[in-house]
């Protein structure tokens, strides 16, 4: 499952190039580098411990449909008009993509409707003891310590 639409790319690329079946790139072609980026955030999702792969929710859905629609957009943009006709503003998309996989990974950026797992996770916790070591540390799952 794709983040965006052959369309959703179409639309970011307005009267620059105008994808179709026999166009090049086609819409075949843009559909699998939906579905191959799709799969690179959602490589990055995974790692930064989210449970839901792919995203699920709404808000999530349409921050990940632009992302991924940006990515492609200039994906077909470079193929349909090669590098050097690319407008520098338009590049600047890249860029935007590369910060978001960057930031998932570095915990700076993160999905709206869902937390990583690693927040959720069992934590540590410190005990005084009264040996000579002074302290020990036991796992314990955040419901047994909510007395």
């Amino acid at each position: 499952m794709g983040y965006c639409t052959a369309s959703d790319v179409q639309a970011r690329c307005g009267a620059l190039f105008t994808l179709t079946t026999t166009s090049k790139p086609s819409t075949t072609q843009v559909d699998s580098w939906i579905e191959e980026t799709s799969a690179r955030v959602n490589a990055a999702l995974a790692a930064a411990g989210y449970e839901t792969v792919p995203a699920t929710g709404a808000n999530d859905l349409l921050m990940l449909k632009g992302v991924v629609a940006d990515k492609v957009a200039l994906h077909a943009l470079y193929v349909a008009l090669g590098a050097d006709a690319v407008p520098s503003s338009i590049v600047e998309t890249l860029a935007g993509f590369r910060d978001f996989i960057r930031e998932l990974r570095t915990g700076d950026g993160s999905l709206v409707d869902q937390q990583p797992q690693s927040d959720a996770d069992p934590v540590f916790r410190i005990v005084r003891q009264p040996t000579r070591d002074n302290f020990f540390t036991e796992r314990y799952q955040q419901d047994d310590w909510d007395e």
